[in-house]
């Protein structure tokens, strides 16, 4: 009967090692990475408005004081003012106005103007 017993015993302990469950860690939690927001002031090379039926999207090419130029894409939400602060449309940007433009770069490394400002 003893024999018995400590065999009942042996399979209920072996059993329930067998359906013990690792405890769980849960992943860290992180915040998600806010983008960047730079600021970039310098004359305007090219303005590209879009034109979806041949795949093109708005675009900005600004060339800096030492002769570097950037290219941003332009985002369908982006803000954009003259001189006197009234909002305008792209379009009315033209080659040789001042700007600044503050712009994001994306994981895909293109930057992207959410704001220009036309400088006096």
């Amino acid at each position: 009967m003893n024999k018995l017993f400590m065999v009942l015993i042996l399979v209920a302990l072996t059993n329930s090692l067998c359906f013990a469950q690792q405890p769980v860690i849960a992943p860290k939690q992180t915040a998600p990475i806010q983008p960047v927001t730079k600021t970039l002031t310098g004359k305007i090379d090219t303005v590209t408005l879009a034109d979806p039926m041949k795949g093109i999207t708005s675009s900005l090419i600004v060339s800096k004081d030492d002769g570097n130029k950037t290219a941003f894409g332009v985002v369908s939400v982006a803000t954009i003012y003259d001189a006197d602060m009234k909002a305008i449309t792209l379009d009315k940007l033209n080659k040789g106005d001042k700007v600044e433009v503050k712009y994001s770069t994306g994981k895909d490394g293109v930057n992207q103007a959410t704001l220009i400002t036309v400088l006096k």
